[in-house]
């Protein structure tokens, strides 16, 4: 029987985790550091909390995990020094690491890192388990993650680091099928232990020489978790034997005769009690998957596994997709040409709220058409994606031949809705940081060569505990109009530039015209004589006539340089930045 510190068994016993007390747990909406903007909160440990966030200075939602101020001060000094490290790790399933910061005003350490959006493996198994059939997954599916998972350690080993804390809840899964690698146990290469006095890893995935604190942590270390791992995959359990027992009882107790004698050769192999009875390297160990005949392994087919999920009550109508199945529940918005509705996207692995959007003429395919194809535009290089652009989740035909797509829902309110809150008019400081979001997110639209085309209250949203912004409805949207020669439609003749209203090609200073009415709007001004209440600072009024000249060559066309000259009159008129509550979210739609 092998004898675990009690220390260890006590870490084990409390999940590894000391929640912080609830005084210093960040408030939505609540600015950090004069820069972040506290979204909600993703998880929390013993070595800290993390949350959302929005990075003001990157303009994208990031993670921050704020240090336990109680860690001691050489903990604390070690901690940074690895993080410092590990930022240097650059590939494609790690997440990465921004900036490592300190908070003055609560002696906090914080570092920053890409947040991602998808579903822990560990999430993902809890809900395969509930079919009890095995193998919970096609193998073409969890050798995807394998082989991803194998490339990023052996990339990470090379380096001179081990992960230390491998296990299903540190595997995202991403919507393109993709994964990303999260939170290694934070220890200088070979220790046991974080700076802290923790140990690194979690029980039932570390391996021996992790649960006794004896002997060298090596690349065999992470090999073993992997082991556990790839167990529970194909099983739906962990590995017999774990703590009340031998290591030899996993040997004795097998696991299944459904799989192939090749398979529990390898498994078992990389769960030796000896690391040196393991396999010795990552790429050792895949080479070794790669020669199984899983084909055998398989127990039932991706059809039925795929086979959608029945209807809810209170459906209105649901469309099947190649991976799953869309229910619009109520009817959210009627538009100029579609329909909205709000719903829910179910596949076998997950449920989330969508929204809907279905023109209501076949004739009118060819803008659905073409919105699908600007949103495909605007999201293609997903490390450089605008934050303020609704993703596609995908598009269907109805059996009617009629288009339709769908994305996430965003609880957020269009700029009618805030003027409702607001009957007099926005206040400036306010108006400045909608105005400024906008800036930046046409910026990166015409930067791509794709001019909107129908900027409207309607099609703005805004969420006000974070102050973001996102723009809608690309429907009407040119791709490159100065090479094609092609003009808009006038769709609303308040908001839309001269040249629009003529039928002339547009250029990007169309967009910032109409920006420009919107902002109007926002204050509580008179759109159609584009004045503004009486009560604005000048210095912004004239700073907006830029964008309401009426030739195009005279008016405002950089988004990007109006964005950064926005900032300094912002400075001007109300001196330092400060975060400003909106109170608009306590409404509901």
């Amino acid at each position: 029987m092998m004898k675990i510190p009690e220390r260890v068994m006590e870490h084990f016993l409390t999940g590894g985790e000391q929640a912080p007390p609830t005084d210093v747990l960040a408030q939505k909406g609540q600015r950090w550091d004069n820069r972040y903007i506290i979204g909600e909160l993703l998880g929390q440990g013993g070595m800290g909390v993390v949350y959302k966030c929005w990075d003001e200075w990157r303009e994208k939602e990031i993670a921050l995990k704020r240090l336990h101020p109680w860690l001691a001060t050489e903990s604390q000094a070690l901690i940074r020094n690895e993080l410092e490290a590990l930022n240097t790790l650059q590939h494609e399933a790690l997440v990465r690491t921004y900036d490592l910061g300190y908070q003055q005003e609560t002696g906090e350490w914080y570092f920053t890192m890409e947040y991602v959006e998808g579903e822990d493996l560990e999430a993902t198994l809890c809900r395969a388990k509930e079919h009890e059939t095995l193998p919970l997954f096609p193998s073409v599916r969890w050798l995807g993650w394998l082989e991803a998972l194998c490339d990023a350690l052996s990339y990470t080993h090379q380096k001179g680091w081990l992960h230390r804390d491998l296990k299903p809840s540190n595997i995202m899964l991403l919507r393109d099928g993709s994964i990303k690698l999260l939170d290694f146990g934070i220890a200088l290469p070979g220790q046991h232990t974080t700076p802290s006095g923790q140990p690194t890893g979690t029980a039932y995935y570390m391996s021996p020489e992790q649960l006794e604190g004896k002997g060298q942590l090596t690349p065999a270390s992470d090999i073993y978790a992997l082991g556990v791992i790839v167990y529970r995959l194909l099983t739906g359990r962990l590995p017999m034997g774990r703590l009340q027992g031998p290591w030899s009882d996993l040997k004795k107790a097998g696991w299944t005769p459904d799989f192939p004698k090749e398979v529990d050769e390898w498994v078992l192999k990389a769960l030796e009690t000896a690391p040196r009875d393991r396999y010795q390297d990552i790429e050792t160990f895949w080479a070794a998957c790669q020669a199984l005949p899983f084909s055998k392994v398989e127990t039932q087919t991706e059809e039925l596994r795929q086979s959608p999920p029945h209807p809810p009550k209170n459906t209105l109508f649901h469309i099947d997709t190649d991976k799953g199945r869309l229910f619009a529940h109520t009817l959210f918005a009627q538009g100029e040409l579609s329909t909205l509705y709000k719903g829910t996207y179910e596949t076998q692995d997950e449920t989330k709220d969508m929204v809907i959007k279905i023109v209501d003429e076949i004739e009118d395919n060819d803008l659905m058409a073409d919105e699908i194809r600007v949103y495909t535009l605007l999201q293609m290089d997903e490390k450089d994606r605008s934050q303020h652009i609704p993703l596609l989740s995908g598009h269907f035909q109805l059996p009617d031949g009629r288009q339709g797509l769908y994305q996430p829902y965003i609880d957020a309110h269009n700029l009618e809705y805030v003027r409702q809150i607001y009957p007099q008019g926005v206040p400036l400081e306010h108006v400045i940081w909608i105005f400024r979001r906008c800036l930046s997110v046409i910026g990166y639209a015409h930067h791509k060569g794709i001019i909107h085309g129908n900027i409207d209250p309607t099609h703005i949203l805004v969420r006000g505990y974070d102050h973001n912004v996102f723009l809608l409805d690309w429907s009407y949207a040119i791709v490159e109009p100065a090479r094609t020669g092609q003009g808009f439609k006038c769709w609303n003749a308040l908001y839309s530039a001269p040249e629009v209203k003529q039928r002339k090609p547009p250029v990007p200073g169309s967009d910032l015209y109409s920006l420009a009415r919107c902002v109007i709007y926002l204050l509580g001004g008179d759109v159609e004589a584009e004045e503004c209440p009486a009560h604005v600072d000048e210095r912004f009024e004239r700073f907006l006539g830029f964008f309401l000249r009426k030739s195009p060559l005279q008016r405002a066309r950089d988004a990007w340089e109006m964005y950064h000259q926005l900032g300094k009159l912002r400075k001007e008129i109300f001196g330092k930045h400060k975060f400003i509550p909106f109170p608009i979210d306590q409404h509901t739609h």
